[in-house]
């Protein structure tokens, strides 16, 4: 992790086994909307798990051929930083009216357990090293005064003629404070 090696993402997925894989992607909230307030909100793109083969496992593994929101993204980091539970994600916490009164309120709801909190621990443990250690990928977005857990990520784009994908890539990071 701490080094983005996409091998050592396939051999964990491959420990893990493709219904497991799918599995957790499907409870991290891949693959579906969210719920959130926001009209023509996307499911991403994941293929039902049933149809990979071996390949698709590996490649899965460190991000190609899935394709998820933002939101979906910070929902699931959202979810090893609070000690495994998946949250819904909203927008608007409060609106209040002319009175002064709330007309609408959101509470945080936790919508099911991805993962155990000692492992949701582990995992921020690991995405600690990523942005704290000599080496690690994040390491721009280390701050002084707090833990930092994240991940750096970097996606090919579509080439714009429709074959596949082009030589331009996209750099990404996620992550949480304090960790």
């Amino acid at each position: 992790i701490q080094y983005s090696s996409n091998i050592g993402c396939s051999k964990v997925a491959d420990r893990l086994g493709r219904e497991r894989y799918y599995d957790y992607l499907k409870k991290f909230g891949f693959g579906q909307r969210s719920g959130v307030e926001l009209p023509g909100e996307t499911a991403g793109i994941l293929r039902d798990g049933k149809s990979w083969a071996r390949i698709d496992l590996a490649v899965q593994s460190f991000g190609q051929g899935v394709s998820v929101t933002p939101l979906q993204m910070v929902a699931a980091y959202g979810a090893i930083a609070n000690g495994g539970l998946l949250m819904r994600p909203y927008l608007v916490r409060r609106i209040v009216g002319p009175n002064g009164d709330a007309v609408r309120e959101t509470q945080p709801t936790a919508i099911r357990r991805v993962i155990r909190e000692q492992t949701a621990h582990t995992t921020t443990e690991l995405l600690r090293r990523v942005v704290e250690e000599k080496g690690g990928t994040g390491s721009k977005a280390r701050l002084d005064d707090y833990p930092v857990a994240g991940k750096t990520g970097t996606a090919q784009k579509v080439d714009p003629n429709g074959r596949g994908y082009s030589s331009k890539r996209i750099g990404s990071f996620v992550g949480y404070v304090p960790a």
